[in-house]
């Protein structure tokens, strides 16, 4: 089986980047790990070190966002498979990570891989926000190094740039299924400065290729034949 590099960015998550880690570092097709810290402190990296002196640590300074993080992760990246994981999600299993990459690695026709955010409200499932902007995915380095060559995504627009690199050159994604749960920002910054994080996300992400080409996204990835049984 082919090996795999997990990308996991982070800023200002205290230890939840070490609840990831946990299941991340006992898979053994995931030979590299490379967490990209953008915190204001060294917290958090201190602790990684501690714990996992296997995972390499990038600093990202200044104030830039997850695309940014990404693509300072992706030179140092020595496998062809790439698993993208936020730092915040809870319940991640490592039975449904083996899933996804052991699909991905014996069906080399498939361009991308989302884990499914199952364990979400109503309201997220019926925009498709458990799919469209979800952090957890497997792809090929290669087409996530040309998404930055073609579209240069900032701050939040990663997963739109993803989505739109794979609907328009045909690339085939599945879904697996999977009971993650994402805090939303208000429960981890406060009630108004979460809801206006979210609604500044929300426009930066539309800014990169318009509401038409999300309702194009909307209707693109809602394939229900595209699913991986979890």
């Amino acid at each position: 089986m082919d090996n795999v590099t997990c990308l996991i960015p982070f800023i200002n998550e205290k230890n939840r980047p070490l609840a990831v880690l946990e299941i991340v570092t006992k898979i053994p097709q995931i030979n590299q790990i490379v967490c990209i810290d953008g915190s204001e402190d060294e917290g958090t990296s201190g602790l990684i070190k501690q714990r996992y002196p296997e995972v390499s640590l990038i600093k990202q300074t200044g104030k830039k966002g997850k695309s940014e993080a990404i693509k300072l992760g992706l030179p140092i990246t020595y496998n062809d498979i790439v698993l993208l994981l936020d730092a915040d999600i809870v319940g991640l299993r490592e039975d449904s990570i083996k899933k996804a990459i052991l699909y991905f690695t014996n069906h080399k026709s498939v361009g991308m891989i989302l884990l499914k955010r199952e364990n979400t409200h109503f309201i997220e499932q019926l925009l498709r926000g458990n799919i469209l902007v979800i952090g957890e995915r497997v792809l090929w380095k290669s087409d996530l190094e040309k998404v930055f060559e073609e579209f240069n995504p900032k701050g939040y627009q990663l997963e739109i740039a993803i989505n739109h690199y794979m609907m328009v050159h045909g690339k085939k994604t599945l879904f697996c299924g999977h009971r993650i749960y994402k805090p939303p920002k208000f429960k981890k910054m406060g009630f108004f400065k979460g809801i206006y994080k979210d609604i500044g996300m929300q426009f930066e992400i539309l800014s990169l290729f318009g509401l038409t080409d999300w309702v194009k996204q909307y209707l693109y990835f809602g394939k229900e034949e595209a699913v991986i049984e979890s």
